[in-house]
């Protein structure tokens, strides 16, 4: 009994790690993607006004615009590795958690531990996964 009580509160140590440490990282992307669709929002106000200027004063230098659109573009492509890290640090989440689950004999619909041979969880009566 004690064991169990042991391993339990093991596993609820890790699960609270996992989930701080994740949730910290994936706050911390959430912020960078946040400053960098601002940053994006800027430059195209900048831009906006160069189009303007452009088209007032018809010896403007057009390449300027040029440098706006690839200065976004860049920005769009960092939010797109931005996410897909929040998405890796989700799955790794998943994988860590899944994984603290998968003890022989451990019943996926209550959570009751049975003996290693056993077939049917003796707490709920659902039927274990083979091993």
């Amino acid at each position: 009994m004690f064991n169990r009580l042991k391993d339990g509160i093991s596993k609820s140590m890790t699960t609270m790690n996992v989930n701080s440490n994740i949730n910290l990282e994936t706050n911390k992307l959430k912020l960078m993607i946040e400053n960098t669709r601002r940053a994006i929002e800027e430059l195209v106000k900048e831009m906006g006004w160069a189009a303007y200027r452009a088209m007032k004063e018809p010896d403007t230098d057009l390449s300027l615009l040029n440098n706006y659109v690839k200065n976004i573009d860049e920005k769009k492509q960092e939010i797109t590795r931005l996410t897909e890290r929040i998405q890796e640090l989700e799955a790794e989440r998943q994988l860590v958690l899944g994984n603290l689950g998968n003890e022989p004999g451990k019943c996926s619909q209550c959570g009751e531990v049975n003996p290693e041979n056993a077939v049917f969880c003796r707490k709920c009566g659902n039927k274990l996964a083979e091993t």
